[in-house]
């Protein structure tokens, strides 16, 4: 059996037959060199096949961790996308009973606030609560007034925007303006906490506020107004002795005389309940 093979000659090179000539080799012996390059071609297709398993091995780990990050991140965006539940502070229900320290102001208001709102061009103002000051109110430590929940609830969310409420209902402090009898002002903050079901003013200047005023827990009772200065939110707090002791007598009495002048030392009478 013969063969006829008809070589294509690659550019540059000569079409005669040497002895020399790879050429000629090939022609002579096709057979050979057919298995020659047969064998070279599956010796290279056999290292790209173990390459290429090679690789595919390593693509396929970062594929399985890209895809653990991705899926990290996605439960990550969606636990944070996921509307947390508002923890408005619940309404005290009928019949509930009343903080044994809250006291209430009856009457127009003092004069010095009034004075003072005039002052500062401030407008809306209301009486949110009167308490009587606990030990922790007044403790140096503390650098802390805790606000009556009923008092809060009813009154003072009722005064505040949405906004407002909706910063407090996420635990974000609310900067406001205080404002004590003398005209000092203190930069304060009000901040619901969640755990306590509790609003609170803190700040480090409420120490300062304690110690110009010379209140005492048990012994003094304050009252808290809030008013708008260009829609900013501001508090008013006056004070007065405890009416329980002030009046000599037990816990529900109804009246009493406290310090509620414009300045300090003078007198107006209030009612309590």
């Amino acid at each position: 059996m013969s063969f006829h093979l008809k070589w294509k000659v690659a550019p540059g090179q000569s079409r005669r037959r040497t002895s020399g000539s790879n050429n000629r080799q090939w022609i002579v012996d096709p057979h050979s060199t057919l298995r020659a390059l047969i064998d070279v071609a599956e010796d290279e297709l056999r290292k790209i096949n173990e390459i290429g398993c090679e690789w595919s091995e390593e693509e396929d780990d970062q594929e399985a961790e890209k895809e653990e990050e991705v899926e990290i991140i996605m439960k990550e965006r969606k636990r944070k996308s996921k509307p947390q539940p508002k923890h408005q502070p619940r309404r005290r229900a009928a019949g509930e009973k009343e903080s044994k320290n809250a006291v209430k102001w009856e009457g127009l208001p003092p004069d010095w606030l009034v004075q003072t709102v005039r002052n500062n061009e401030g407008v809306n103002l209301t009486h949110i609560f009167g308490k009587i000051l606990t030990g922790s109110d007044v403790a140096a430590q503390q650098n802390r007034l805790l606000l009556p929940r009923k008092e809060i609830n009813n009154i003072l969310l009722l005064y505040l925007t949405d906004i407002e409420k909706g910063e407090l209902a996420k635990e974000i402090a609310m900067d406001v303006k205080v404002i004590d009898r003398h005209g000092t002002k203190y930069n304060m903050s009000m901040k619901f906490y969640n755990v306590i079901n509790a609003f609170r003013i803190i700040s480090p200047d409420w120490k300062k506020f304690v110690r110009n005023n010379e209140l005492q827990g048990g012994r003094d009772a304050v009252f808290l107004w809030a008013f708008r200065v260009q829609s900013e939110l501001w508090f008013a707090i006056d004070h007065g002795v405890n009416p329980h002791l002030e009046a000599g007598a037990n816990e529900g009495d109804v009246a009493a005389t406290v310090e509620t002048g414009s300045n300090e030392g003078d007198a107006a009478t209030t009612g309590y309940r």
